[in-house]
């Protein structure tokens, strides 16, 4: 007769070091799945239904993971994972990139920042703030002048980045006397730079003003919250049974009475 025999001690242990062990590794892979899976659905959704999205990687620079680690976790005492700016140093008990060893089932993907001839740029997403509580947006350090393009006419965009073509832009315009500046008619506003439209019609491309005022429309904290309350049950039982299936315990002796 074959037996399986377990000292009881043995498995108290085996418990003991499972909860070590184990559950800070599955809590933190829950966390980090889950804030993927939030950030690309209900917090993706909530900025295309704000905002025109002409450059995807824009929305990822602005909302970045930042994933907990389960070693940083037990020393920290507890589990953190954020989605912030990419400029913003990565907060306490949290590393700076994702990997697919820290969130299994989420496709992972970054440039080669070391590749010859291409260099990683941060995207300036500061005045994204405004959108959420409101302000005022004015020129960036080296610029005088804010211009704002006029939505109503249909201004070429680099398919990839949003960004306007060099043609279409203020400088080039003004450099090549293709536009001209006419007086500012309302307060607050400094011109706007117009372009012949055939022979005499004449239409307005940029309008520029000294700042713009920002009204508070951008709402990602409730539904970054929503999207993680319908998953982080889920993810978490996920990445406990998948802890529990790698958790090995060593304390069985086999045995034959017969």
């Amino acid at each position: 007769m074959l037996t399986i025999k377990s000292n009881a001690k043995e498995f108290t242990g085996f418990v003991d070091q499972l909860v070590q062990k184990q559950v800070p590794f599955a809590l933190s892979k829950a966390l980090n799945v889950t804030a993927v899976e939030a950030r690309d659905g209900d917090l993706h959704q909530e900025y295309r239904s704000t905002f025109e999205e002409r450059n995807k990687a824009f929305f990822r620079q602005v909302h970045s993971i930042r994933p907990s680690s389960a070693s940083e976790g037990k020393r920290m005492g507890r589990m953190v994972v954020a989605v912030q700016q990419s400029s913003l140093p990565p907060p306490a008990g949290t590393v700076r990139r994702l990997t697919t060893r820290q969130a299994p089932g989420v496709k992972v993907k970054y440039g080669n920042p070391n590749q010859p001839g291409k260099k990683r740029t941060v995207a300036d997403t500061d005045f994204m703030k405004k959108h959420v509580k409101g302000g005022k947006r004015t020129p960036g350090p080296n610029s005088k002048v804010l211009t704002v393009p006029n939505s109503r006419i249909n201004i070429t965009r680099n398919k990839n980045t949003g960004a306007i073509v060099k043609g279409f832009k203020p400088e080039t315009l003004i450099k090549s006397n293709k536009g001209w500046f006419s007086p500012k008619k309302k307060e607050g506003s400094l011109g706007k730079l117009q372009v012949r439209d055939g022979k005499r019609k004449a239409k307005s491309l940029h309008y520029l003003h000294s700042s713009v005022r920002i009204k508070p429309q951008y709402k990602p904290f409730y539904a970054f919250q929503s999207g993680v309350n319908k998953r982080i049950n889920k993810n978490f039982a996920d990445a406990m049974q998948y802890a529990l299936k790698t958790a090995r315990f060593c304390g069985l002796r086999f045995t034959d009475d017969g």
